[in-house]
């Protein structure tokens, strides 16, 4: 039997072992006819949709409800980062676990999340997917940190089915992914050698990424995680399993 969505309002057990990390936790739980998302972290990262249809965009998902976004002008817009913030993430280990259905159609570098103020994450981080970006169809998962990017192998997803995604680092060292509970070694990097996340403000959003137009995800995404420690092996298998 599959895990099921708790109800919209719901708050992280605080005795829950992941609880003491997680500082953004989106289920997409709200259902149709809300406009926002709600963080069941308790730290107030509450996000609203932007040019999405509350009476249309939510979708059945694997859980429960997801949001459809349409790869030109959705998302899901978490304001502003500043100085403090707990998704900052600056100086300090991270983890990203989002789940998504991606379309094979729409920009080369589609970000699933994305909290940067140019292009090539300065500023911040991104998970996003490498569908076109060197070679055609490579379907790769990828982390972008302050002007470096680091790719998974290719091919290891398919377009139009559930993926559950998880991007894992510690400060200023190499990152490594887990997908659908399989792990994988960066295979290629660009921007020199890991870096320390500046403790810069900047916008962030789901969906897209925050200083102009394109990088909009085409598809489908149930569930975005953001923890301020880098999960452990075992810990991301269980999570892949929590939502499975």
């Amino acid at each position: 039997m599959s895990w099921i969505k708790p109800p919209p309002g719901t708050r992280l057990d605080l005795l829950d072992p992941y609880a003491r990390w997680l500082v953004a936790g989106y289920l997409m739980n709200d259902g149709r006819g809300s406009s926002k998302v709600e963080d069941i972290s308790g730290n107030g990262n509450h996000g609203a949709l932007t040019n999405m249809d509350p009476k249309t965009d939510w979708v059945g998902g694997p859980n429960g409800w997801a949001l459809d976004f349409d790869g030109n002008n959705d998302w899901i817009d978490l304001g502003t980062v500043n100085s403090g913030h707990s998704l900052m993430l600056a100086g300090s280990g991270g983890t990203i676990s989002v789940r998504f259905k991606q379309e094979s159609t729409g920009d080369d570098f589609q970000r699933l999340i994305d909290k940067s103020d140019a292009g090539n994450f300065v500023n911040g981080w991104a998970l996003y997917t490498d569908n076109q970006g060197y070679n055609p169809g490579e379907r790769r998962i990828a982390l972008g940190r302050d002007g470096r990017a680091e790719y998974s192998p290719a091919s290891i997803y398919n377009f139009d089915e559930w993926v559950c995604a998880i991007a894992t680092w510690e400060d200023a060292q190499e990152a490594s992914f887990s997908v659908n509970g399989v792990e994988y070694a960066v295979d290629i990097s660009l921007g020199g050698d890991p870096v320390t996340i500046p403790d810069v403000s900047t916008e962030i959003k789901i969906g897209t990424w925050n200083h102009t137009t394109g990088r909009e995800f085409n598809g489908q995404i149930s569930h975005v995680l953001v923890f301020n420690k880098a999960l452990s092996v075992t810990e991301r298998m269980n999570l892949y399993k929590m939502f499975s």
